[in-house]
């Protein structure tokens, strides 16, 4: 113990394990929700804590808002200890949980954040004020008499980033914030997200849903089975996960067919109605010759491009690899 907090991180934590016995065939067995992560989540930014459902996401948000117990390790926000100063930790916080609104389908929007506002100390005079004020942000001012259960899935989330921003937080926790939301809810709710960094907020968004934040996001981490195996700005994680397959429609398919199955980088081509997908072992190199064999063939190029997003790229790319590196740890550790 001991670290202290750098200056220009909102959030950070060191060797962060959360560990739970189960009871085997003879004797209890210790398991690893989350194992030794560190994370550190710089002021001003947007920190996406990505990975698949049972990754271990949740159990990390529980241990920051302090509603775990860490087994090991420690936690710093804003620059208090939460373990032993977890009041003056989490006074600068707001939390999200996934379906913030859900036990409160009958009451106004104006009702449920004056609600929270009052529950963070606020006298009913003030929760008032606050509560306009933060649904006039989120731009549910019409809306805000309106009962919880009669509004649609984005505006349910944004009365529960009102409820959030109850007493001007510098830090936004937010567990699964675009879940269930359609496509014009989740760039809603981006848009506010953006808007909410550009007024000097630190945001920490945990989600297993990548399209949506890969155009907000300033750096990632991506945890899986409890341990975080990658981390990193956006642009330093898609240099190391380049894409392996394309989508190419072209005006002839058969001669540009037949150039790329004699090369050696092609590890498969499957033809589709509207084009061809490629799967390649070489994703700089084909961007190198593609042009050359199009030109050579006289080809018409109608569109290139790669079949996963920038996010998803690194999502799996890190999983993958994470996946194949414990399988032959695995099987080292059975051959030995």
């Amino acid at each position: 113990m001991g670290n202290a907090m750098t200056q220009g991180n909102a959030i950070e934590c060191y060797n962060l394990t959360k560990t739970y016995e189960r009871k085997g065939h003879k004797e209890k067995e210790r398991v690893f929700a989350v194992k030794q992560i560190n994370l550190c989540v710089p002021k001003n930014s947007i920190y996406g804590y990505l990975g698949p459902n049972g990754a271990g996401k949740s159990t990390t948000i529980k241990m920051l808002m302090a509603g775990l117990q860490p087994t090991e390790g420690e936690i710093w926000i804003n620059g208090f200890d939460l373990l032993s100063e977890k009041k003056r930790a989490l006074a600068s916080v707001g939390y999200i949980p996934e379906n913030a609104t859900a036990y409160f389908p009958d009451i106004s929007a104006k009702k449920f954040v004056r609600f929270m506002g009052q529950l963070r100390g606020l006298t009913r005079t003030e929760a008032e004020k606050s509560a306009q004020e933060q649904l006039l942000f989120v731009g549910l001012e019409e809306q805000q008499d309106k009962v919880i259960s009669k509004l649609s899935e984005g505006q349910k989330q944004r009365v529960g980033l009102a409820q959030a921003l109850i007493g001007d937080p510098e830090i936004l926790i937010l567990d699964e914030p675009t879940a269930n939301l359609d496509p014009m809810g989740k760039a809603e709710v981006a848009t506010l997200f953006e808007k909410l960094r550009e007024e000097g907020k630190t945001l920490f968004i945990s989600s297993h849903l990548l399209a949506e934040l890969q155009t907000i996001t300033d750096r990632i981490s991506v945890i899986n089975k409890g341990v975080i195996i990658i981390s990193g700005t956006v642009e330093e994680l898609l240099a190391k996960f380049q894409p392996t397959s394309f989508f190419i429609s072209v005006s002839e398919q058969e001669p540009l067919i037949k150039r790329l199955q004699r090369t050696a980088i092609v590890e498969e081509i499957i033809v589709q109605a509207n084009g061809l997908v490629i799967k390649t072992n070489d994703p700089e190199t084909i961007g190198r010759v593609l042009p050359v064999m199009l030109a050579e063939e006289k080809i018409i190029l109608k569109e290139f491009k790669p079949l996963l997003s920038p996010l998803e790229r690194i999502f799996f790319g890190a999983v993958e690899k994470s996946t194949l590196e414990e399988s032959f740890n695995e099987h080292a550790t059975t051959t030995n």
